[in-house]
């Protein structure tokens, strides 16, 4: 894991809480879908985060459970070098709730918070007001940021009122 002879701007990881010890760790999938291997060993979010913050890269933290994630993410990006233009945070809105929205938005005002908003395709192909009124919502927990998946039925037609609406 050498990022400083990477021509990338940065890196993106999925972060989850080490089930034994609770560290932070480097996983996409979750304990639940994937057991753990006894053989599996996970690199740590500090090391990842260290080295980033040496080569002078920006993070994309996908948070990928609730409650102290947020606050242990928080925590280990405030030991590092990262201003607001170099971090972007990822998570589900089921997961990261309003709160840790709001606590995202209140630590770094200047960082990317993006949220999915798959869910919402139905609504806005069919009822735009009331999925605008959600998206204003998240907008004012913090969200800067909306993701779309590449799956999603209609696709285009969300796209285009996602920036309609003057959303990213």
């Amino acid at each position: 894991m050498h990022f400083r002879i990477w021509e990338v701007p940065g890196a993106e990881c999925d972060v989850r809480s080490d089930p034994i010890t609770g560290d932070l760790i480097l996983r996409h999938d979750s304990f639940l879908v994937s057991a753990m291997d006894a053989e599996e060993s996970w690199l740590g979010l500090d090391r990842l985060l260290d080295q980033l913050c040496d080569s002078g890269k920006s993070i994309k933290l996908d948070l990928k459970s609730n409650g102290h994630l947020v606050e242990q993410a928080l925590e280990f990006v405030g030991h590092y070098c990262f201003n607001d233009e170099r971090l972007w945070f990822d998570g589900n809105v089921e997961m990261l709730k309003e709160h840790g929205f709001r606590r995202l938005a209140e630590a770094h005002p200047g960082a990317i918070l993006q949220c999915p908003v798959d869910f919402l395709g139905p609504l806005i192909c069919s009822t735009e007001e009331k999925a605008r009124e959600i998206l204003e919502m998240f907008t004012s927990w913090g969200v800067s940021r909306f993701s779309i998946g590449w799956a999603m039925p209609n696709m285009r037609e969300v796209f285009e009122h996602r920036d309609d609406w003057g959303y990213r």
